[in-house]
Parts: C-alpha cells; sequence; structure tokens
C-alpha cells in the first residue's frame, strides 16, 4: 500500500514538474522572432540554475511594489544619457542592437560613467563614453584686458558652467576587436534564451548544496545596463560571482575600449 502510494505521489510530482508555466524569457525569445534555444542542460551558465525559482522571488507580491520603483528609478538614470548633437558618432535609426550603462556614484566615488554602445547597419560597432565628474570644471575664459570689459566679464561667467561635452569631453569611435568580437558571440548564443533579464546576486541551484555568494564589497556599485534588440528594450543585469552572457554585455557595456 504504501509502495501504491508513493508511486502515486511521484506520478503527480512529476506531472507538476512537466506542467510548470513556460519561463518569460523563453516566451519573450520566441516572440521576438528567435529560434527554439537548446535544452537548459545543455547552456552550461544556466544548467545548474534553478530558473524557475529565480521567475517565483521575482513575482512575490511582497516586493513588486520596491522591484518596481527600483526600476523606474533606474530607467530614469539611463534615460538621462544624452549624446549631444555635436557628437561625431551617435546610433542611427540602422543601428539594430544599442547598449546604454550608467555607473552611478557610490563607495568612494563621486562621478557618473555614461556608455552608449551601438552596431550599426553594416554590422560596425561604435562607442560613446563619458566620465561626469562633478569636482572637474574647467576654467573660463581669461578677463579682457580692458578694465571697462571687466565688469560685463565678471557678470558673464560668475556662475560659469560650460556645456557637458566641454567639461567632461567624451570618448567616442569604434569599439575594439575583442569587445566587438565578445559581442557578436554572445548575441549570437540561443542559450541567451534562458537567461533571467536580472540576475540575482546569488541564484539558486537546482537539487544542489551550495555555498553562498561572498557579500557585496564595502565600495561595490551596480552598473545599470539597457540592451535594446529591434523594438524590444529591458534592463539587464549579472549575478555577482557567476559568469553568464549577460555577465559579457554587462562588462562591454560598462567598459568600452577603442
Amino acid at each position: 500500500m504504501r509502495l501504491g502510494i508513493l508511486a502515486i505521489s511521484l506520478v503527480f510530482l512529476g506531472a507538476c514538474a512537466i506542467t510548470r508555466e513556460p519561463l518569460p524569457q523563453i516566451a519573450a525569445w520566441t516572440a521576438a522572432g528567435g529560434a527554439p534555444p537548446p535544452r537548459q542542460r545543455e547552456c552550461p551558465h544556466v544548467a545548474q540554475i534553478d530558473l524557475h525559482e529565480i521567475e517565483f522571488d521575482r513575482r512575490d507580491p511582497a516586493t513588486a511594489l520596491q522591484r518596481e520603483g527600483s526600476r523606474a528609478r533606474i530607467q530614469a538614470m539611463l534615460d538621462e544619457i544624452a549624446i549631444p548633437e555635436s557628437s561625431p558618432h551617435r546610433p542611427g535609426p540602422d543601428a539594430d542592437v544599442v547598449l546604454r550603462s550608467v555607473l552611478p556614484p557610490g563607495g568612494l566615488y563621486s562621478n557618473t560613467i555614461w556608455s552608449v554602445i551601438w552596431r550599426d547597419g553594416a554590422g560596425d560597432w561604435w562607442f560613446w563614453r563619458q566620465n561626469r565628474d562633478p569636482t572637474v570644471l574647467p576654467p573660463p575664459p581669461p578677463p579682457p584686458i580692458d578694465p571697462a570689459e571687466y565688469d560685463a566679464y565678471v557678470e558673464r561667467y560668475r556662475n560659469w558652467s560650460p556645456p557637458d561635452d566641454e567639461r567632461w569631453p567624451p570618448e567616442n569611435g569604434r569599439l575594439n576587436a575583442a569587445q566587438a568580437a565578445a559581442l557578436n558571440t554572445v548575441l549570437n548564443d540561443p542559450c541567451r534564451a534562458w537567461e533571467p533579464d536580472i540576475w540575482p546576486w546569488d541564484p539558486p541551484l537546482r537539487g544542489l548544496g551550495q555555498r553562498p555568494a561572498p557579500p557585496y564589497p564595502h565600495d561595490w556599485t551596480p552598473t545599470y545596463v539597457e540592451l535594446r534588440e529591434g523594438e524590444r528594450a529591458r534592463q539587464i543585469g549579472a549575478a555577482g560571482h557567476r559568469d553568464s552572457l549577460h555577465k559579457t554585455l554587462v562588462s562591454v557595456a560598462s567598459y568600452p575600449r577603442p
């Protein structure tokens, strides 16, 4: 009798496991035209990750308001990024992939770093990056020699604040070949369909014991990244101590190099 009950229980549990809702990232991937990805166990970065547990935690109504507020706050920071019209390089309408990144002040740093990376219609990668350090303020033009013009000079430059691209000259140009190749490799990897948009710091493992992740470093500041592919735009984040495809995207988006 006990064996019969055990068998029925195992069948019931197996059925529950089979009929679990599809993960939203898989649904979004296929809706965007992506091919069916390999099985989870065939994708090394997610093979041991309990993705359903991550999704369960994401849907927790107890923290939904906090998550939505955080998402809106991050989006506001990302939307502040502005490449001036005078820049020789900026994403055009043919850019099929755009990554925007904000590294805000935190820890021991008061500066904010803006980065934008994009792939144009020819398949070439470009970047624009600005280190917005509030302690940096170039001096105004030298005062006039004619004393009669001095009062007007003082009034004009009393609250001197040059344009942002003069105060913090940005770096921009073609992305280096290694980073461009890394981005193309990750974006073409169908295993990316499995990865949650935002990885938790310490992802849960499937049926395996796990050692807790180390805590956040004292001077650690999160990097916020938005990925736009075609019409689909979303915030993405990587786990603190595990490799992932998103980790490559976040790393390159944060520190593009010529």
